[in-house]
């Protein structure tokens, strides 16, 4: 599992809202959290319409697509490939993800711009 991405929801084992589903589907994958909701009820640590309602939310969204990629990020005059890269991307992708995935491939670009702007070249995890 990604470290560092979104918040500590991956730490419990039911997400409490669909923010924290569809967080959980990007992080760890649809059956991933089928085995959660599967192993909650078998450990009976929620009630079975609260399981339900979890997985048929689930059932129902579609896994979000991370819209950026290292190629696009290229075309930055400040940034090359490397670890530095490697770094924006995921500071990107931690600002994609706590804004609950509605940004375009349009809006990461310019994020990672002003992240660039903000640091002066210099990314830091």
């Amino acid at each position: 599992m990604p470290k560092c991405i979104g918040e500590n929801i991956h730490k419990k084992l039911l997400p409490e809202s669909k923010q924290d589903i569809r967080r959980l589907l990007y992080i760890e994958k649809r059956i991933t959290m089928e085995d959660r909701i599967v192993l909650a009820a078998g450990l009976k640590l929620a009630p079975k319409n609260t399981l339900l309602k979890i997985w048929k939310q689930l059932k129902n969204m579609q896994e979000p697509q991370f819209p950026l990629k290292g190629r696009d990020l290229l075309k930055i005059e400040k940034i090359q490939e490397g670890p530095e890269l490697g770094r924006l991307i995921k500071k990107v992708e931690r600002w994609w993800i706590n804004r609950d995935f509605i940004d375009s491939r349009e809006k990461c670009i310019e994020q990672a711009k002003k992240i660039l702007e903000n640091v002066s070249g210099k990314i830091k995890t």
